[in-house]
């Protein structure tokens, strides 16, 4: 990159892909970018960028196998947006901290339009995103973590809001050592797409989605040690909810669910994991149902069950996607 010592502003975007390239040093100068993409880059460091101000509209670091490091965009005040994605021995964001801004939402995941503001994914030894800790404010787009070896998500949690994309606004998924979301406690308001929370094997709770009061659409799925629905106690309007595959939730209790079954955009059937059909006969008393329509009940969001009240029954508990389910099913009713 010989003959670029002396640029300091490049109007549209810089990209650097090239399997021989060696050294970017020659960018030292470089204070302002349209957007930055650093990809496919096997052996070369980030070395050259540490003036780098101001990125207008994406920045993405991707599928670069030796990066071990995002130090060297230490000079980074504000950005549109963030994609780091496929670094597999990227450790942590730090070199982010002077990050306070990300203001735009123009962004192009793996030949998706995402619209994400912060996708952080599929970096094999990434364990912390505390570089990221003056992130403050509303994301105009959405957020998206996924696929890294996090415990916490701590350094998000002075992101208030979150906008908008064609994918999941808000997606926290197949993190298999993550054990808190409650960085995202300061998130508050509508959530105007989709919630994906799936796939965290080790996940206990959903707190730090409380703050969350509205959203098209939930989706908690598969994740393995889920207990309850309870970070979800702030949510009044919903479209759907879809709860497959978390055979430890021991309580619905959870979504304001009269409010949420009174929404006019709320699809019922959604519900499914939940849904038993058999009317009089199911093994919970009428007190635990939640009416809904003549064929189908919800149970009843309580904080605790007497799980012998279940499994003394004799009967099936009604049809569980339409098998019949024994008493002792993992549901945490029946």
């Amino acid at each position: 990159l010989d003959g670029l010592q002396g640029v300091t502003s490049i109007g549209g975007g810089l990209m650097l892909q090239n399997s021989e390239l060696q050294s970017i040093s020659a960018l030292r100068s470089i204070r302002e970018v349209g957007m930055l993409w650093f990809a496919g880059n096997p052996t070369v460091s980030l070395h050259g960028l540490e003036n780098l101000h101001h990125v207008k509209y994406d920045i993405t670091v991707e599928a670069n196998p030796a990066l071990e490091s995002l130090a060297c965009l230490s000079g980074l005040k504000r950005l549109g947006s963030l994609i780091v994605r496929s670094n597999p021995k990227l450790a942590s964001l730090d070199g982010l901290e002077g990050v306070e801004v990300v203001d735009d939402s123009v962004s192009n995941v793996g030949g998706r339009i995402g619209n994400w503001s912060i996708y952080v994914g599929d970096n094999a030894a990434l364990m912390s995103i505390a570089g990221l800790r003056n992130v403050q404010g509303a994301l105009p787009g959405g957020l998206a973590i996924e696929a890294n070896e996090l415990v916490s998500l701590d350094g998000l949690q002075k992101v208030t809001g979150i906008g908008k994309t064609h994918v999941a606004d808000l997606a926290i998924s197949r993190n298999p050592r993550l054990t808190s979301l409650a960085a995202l406690g300061n998130i508050s308001g509508e959530v105007p797409g989709a919630i994906v929370v799936s796939g965290n094997t080790v996940l206990p709770s959903l707190h730090g989605l409380d703050g969350i009061n509205a959203s098209g659409r939930v989706d908690v799925s598969f994740n393995a040690h889920l207990q309850t629905l309870a970070g979800l106690g702030s949510i009044q309007r919903l479209g759907r909810i879809e709860t497959p595959g978390n055979f430890a939730i021991k309580s619905l209790h959870g979504p304001r669910w009269p409010q949420v079954l009174d929404s006019p955009d709320f699809v019922n059937y959604e519900l499914k994991s939940y849904q038993l059909s058999g009317g009089d006969a199911m093994c919970f008393p009428a007190e635990d149902r939640i009416p809904t329509d003549s064929l189908k009940q919800i149970l009843q969001p309580l904080e605790s069950w007497d799980t012998t009240r279940c499994h003394s029954c004799g009967l099936s508990c009604g049809q569980f996607h339409g098998l019949p389910v024994e008493c002792d099913y993992g549901s945490g009713r029946c």
